[in-house]
């Protein structure tokens, strides 16, 4: 009963402070960067617990420094020297005194694939069909023939 649209690709970055022992690398893997302290999200967040379990199958646990609530919260923290951070390449983009810094991760898992994932077409109400085919806005087939 649930239908499922492509909606967009998601990279996750590493950011670090300036002047980071990282610095002037062009790419990271996540597994390279586990001797490092870390500023991450909740304990509960899905993201959290993903990065968590990939660093334990990369050779060991992440080192948290400190949790924030967001990824603005976790950049600024970034930028004023905390640790460093995995986030989504769109948030390190809003913050530019950390943004030209930002590594991308060679790990696969890193670009995302995001979905909208819905009742059948047919079964939602017009605001929620209205409201898929704008966030899915230049991509073909927002019918719901998939």
């Amino acid at each position: 009963g649930l239908a499922s649209y492509p909606f967009r690709q998601d990279r996750l970055v590493l950011v670090l402070p300036p002047g980071h022992a990282l610095s002037g690398r062009h790419t990271v893997s996540f597994a390279d960067t586990l001797s490092f302290e870390f500023i991450g999200l909740p304990e509960q967040s899905a993201l959290q617990q993903h990065l968590e379990q990939l660093a334990i199958r990369s050779g060991g646990p992440m080192r948290l420094r400190a949790r924030a609530a967001n990824f603005d919260a976790i950049c600024r923290m970034v930028r004023r020297g905390a640790g460093l951070a995995v986030v989504p390449e769109e948030s390190a983009q809003r913050h530019p005194e950390i943004r030209h810094g930002a590594l991308p991760l060679t790990d696969d898992w890193a670009t995302r694939r995001l979905s909208l994932v819905v009742r059948e077409w047919a079964q939602l109400p017009l605001p929620a069909q209205r409201l898929v085919a704008f966030l899915r806005q230049g991509e073909s087939g927002i019918t719901g023939d998939r």
